[in-house]
């Protein structure tokens, strides 16, 4: 029994030591993310405000100050927003925060208002306590990969705004989680929240069903690639009589960077189902992209915006200069602009709208930006069916005649328009169908093969 006791004696001593030199590498790792943060994120500042380390858990506590896009730093009182953030570090190599796991750490993040925390974002939080009660958690492997899950608890409640509106607020639970590796290269995110729901009793506006994805690898030490989803179910706003109401489904949007040696290409999609004010449904979606990107020069231009936006950074050369020379690294890869949209269904559709920019022979920024239309070529080109082309001419008219797109008078007129477009060639009838080619060479305009004067 000595001799056992003895052995577990010894096991205890060296897991305790065991456990305390984890709690160091732990927190040379969490050091280490710091400093990636900061470079990556430099309107944001980390200050390690207290440290209570154990032998088995440890407690850190950082006063995180955060920018205002437009006035770094600062909120309306002048002051800048910040908060503390709470770091509890459950010690490997066998972690008890929420049950035994091998890992070199276990950190739970909570968020709290301290004495410099101005008035505005103080009040905030104390009208809805539940986002102070988001909690982080980040299991750290022994490689320094690791995964975090992010939890906002769900609320219901009504906020009394400083004008005297009564905004009930409603959202459910939002789960969200971010894997990564050792040297945070590499990440993948998903989230997602079922509802949230806002209205101040005479509007409201409802998002079900939100959802997000995406996994990034970076590219250079600023540039990310990767894909980005982000999807929302539905959407719907409720006015205020008499205005209309507004319900769209199936909303999505997708962001694709793909790295091509030095070259970097952009594609974005957006889309969804709408109904107008007469119960038509409308499938659209839109594409943007963006090819031959120089990588090192979007680096450098994402290092230019950061140092503008960082409150205290001290001006070095001429960001009109700086500006100027990444413009012409660019341009000298030839970046084209594809745009697309196609819209409408059966036998209202497909219309579709393509076009496309070329900056081939705009090598370098022009002194005179009235050169600029002279460097560029351009085409675009409209098809679809004549019913479904009136029928988004007549979705286009109603925001700007107040009147709904089935009002047979406004129906009338944007026929009488269509007809009109048809006898001038801009509008070429091929059976059921209106198409139009449009062509930019630098000089003019031509459309149809017509140049127009």
């Amino acid at each position: 029994m000595k001799k056992l006791a003895l052995v577990l004696a010894v096991l205890a001593v060296a897991y305790c030591a065991a456990s305390y030199f984890v709690g160091r590498q732990a927190e040379a790792v969490l050091n280490t993310r710091l400093e990636q943060m900061k470079a990556d994120a430099p309107g944001v500042n980390c200050k390690l405000k207290d440290k209570r380390q154990g032998i088995f858990t440890s407690r850190y506590t950082y006063t995180v100050a955060f920018d205002v896009p437009g006035e770094p730093g600062r909120t309306a009182s002048g002051k800048p927003i910040t908060l503390d953030a709470i770091l509890d570090v459950s010690h490997g190599p066998v972690a008890f925060a929420g049950g035994p796991a091998a890992c070199l750490a276990i950190t739970d993040t909570t968020f709290a208002a301290n004495q410099d925390t101005p008035q505005i974002p103080r009040d905030f939080l104390a009208k809805l306590p539940e986002l102070a009660q988001t909690t982080l958690r980040t299991r750290i492997a022994f490689d320094g990969s690791g995964v975090t899950s992010i939890a906002v608890p769900p609320a219901s409640r009504t906020v009394q705004l400083d004008n005297g509106t009564s905004l009930q607020v409603e959202w459910q639970p939002l789960e969200a989680s971010v894997t990564f590796n050792a040297d945070v290269s590499e990440s993948e995110m998903t989230g997602r929240c079922p509802l949230i729901r806002l209205g101040d009793g005479k509007a409201s506006a409802t998002f079900a069903g939100f959802s997000f994805t995406s996994k990034a690898r970076r590219i250079t030490g600023k540039i990310w690639g990767g894909s980005y989803r982000v999807a929302l179910e539905s959407f719907d706003i409720q006015p205020a009589a008499p205005d209309t109401p507004v319900h769209l489904d199936k909303l999505y949007a997708n962001l694709d960077l793909k790295p091509r040696g030095g070259l970097l290409d952009y594609a974005a999609e957006f889309g969804g189902i709408g109904l107008d004010q007469a119960g038509t449904v409308i499938p659209a979606t839109v594409s943007l992209a963006v090819a031959n990107l120089d990588v090192p020069a979007l680096d450098e231009l994402q290092s230019i915006l950061q140092k503008q936006a960082t409150p205290g950074a001290l001006p070095q050369g001429s960001p009109q200069e700086d500006l100027l020379r990444v413009g012409n690294s660019l341009l000298a890869r030839s970046p084209r602009l594809d745009f697309s949209l196609k819209a409408l269904e059966g036998d209202l559709g497909p219309v579709t709208l393509q076009a496309t920019v070329n900056t081939e022979n705009m090598k370098q920024v022009p002194a005179n930006a009235a050169l600029i239309p002279s460097m560029l070529r351009a085409t675009a080109k409209l098809d679809g069916p004549a019913k479904g082309v009136l029928e988004l001419a007549c979705l286009l008219a109603q925001n700007k005649t107040k009147r709904p797109s089935s009002d047979p008078a406004l129906r009338q007129e944007m026929a009488v328009q269509l007809d009109q477009l048809v006898l001038q060639g801009i509008l070429v009838p091929s059976g059921d169908r209106l198409a139009s080619v449009a062509v930019w060479d630098g000089v003019g305009l031509a459309v149809n093969g017509k140049r127009l004067q």
